[in-house]
């Protein structure tokens, strides 16, 4: 995967879409778009995987 591309990113994923990614390249926030609704976690590493390469 490709960190480095998330990690220098990180600035404007956070401004734009509320995707935090730490230092170290983790998501470690995800935005609220709908109160009381948790998205599917089994497709998560699937959408970091295109969100990295895509």
């Amino acid at each position: 995967m490709n960190t480095e591309l998330l990690k220098q990113k990180s600035e404007m994923l956070m401004e734009y879409f509320c995707l935090e990614i730490d230092q170290a390249g983790n998501l470690s926030k995800l935005p609220v778009i709908i109160d009381q609704y948790t998205p599917d976690m089994d497709r998560l590493p699937q959408f970091v995987w295109r969100l990295s390469n895509d």
